[in-house]
């Protein structure tokens, strides 16, 4: 489905649908220890791995790992035939995690990825599914 807004700007539903994660991902994370941000360190997180993604400026890896609470942009540069085979798939993601300072992001957790594997599936989706709102009863 393709949505045209004037001009020369066109949306896709997979961007529209992606845009609240990326616009929660693109937040600003100045002052310190803010929402969302990661220890620095070695670190194994598991998730949801999109590509794919943009930000004003570049400011971004073009990788995301949604988790329950959060996201972090992943650096996949090291295992990308690994990231392309599972976007879009559970994952679990070993590296190292360190704060990148951008001009308009401020500082953001950034995982540097060693190694991509598969995750098995969870027993509830890692993106909440909203049901349908019940059906009146007739009397």
């Amino acid at each position: 489905m393709k949505i045209t807004l004037g001009f020369a700007y066109t949306l896709t539903a997979t961007a529209l649908l992606s845009l609240p994660l990326s616009m929660t991902a693109c937040s600003s994370n100045r002052g310190g220890d803010a929402p969302g941000t990661l220890k620095a360190g070695r670190s194994e997180l598991v998730g949801v791995l999109r590509g794919g993604q943009v930000a004003i400026g570049a400011e971004t890896t073009g990788w995301l790992l949604l988790m329950d609470s959060r996201s972090v942009d992943v650096d996949v540069s090291k295992v990308a035939g690994q990231a392309s085979q599972l976007d879009g798939k559970r994952v679990v993601i070993s590296g190292e995690v360190i704060t990148k300072a951008y001009p308009t992001r401020g500082e953001v957790s950034v995982m540097i990825a060693d190694s991509i594997i598969g995750a098995p599936a969870t027993q509830r989706p890692a993106v909440p599914v909203i049901p349908p709102p019940p059906r009146p009863q007739a009397n």
